[in-house]
């Protein structure tokens, strides 16, 4: 068996599917830490932070999916 086919069947969609989930659940936690916990970040408005962890978090998606592209091929 080589390296991709492995990696094929490694990574499923189900995979996938649950890296995007754990993903979404670390940017709730994150923003909820920044608008109730930290004090550091007290200033921001709660949509802002959502605003930016959202584009983080979009980010990263793409950038996952364009590895796994990379190394499925």
């Amino acid at each position: 068996m080589t390296d991709s086919q492995h990696f094929k069947k490694l990574i499923t969609w189900r995979i996938r599917i649950i890296l995007y989930l754990s993903s979404l659940l670390s940017l709730i936690f994150m923003q909820n830490y920044c608008t109730n916990v930290c004090s550091f970040i007290d200033g921001l408005r709660p949509s802002q932070i959502l605003f930016n962890f959202s584009i983080v978090f979009v980010f990263h998606i793409i950038f996952r999916e364009a590895l796994f592209i990379k190394f499925n091929s």
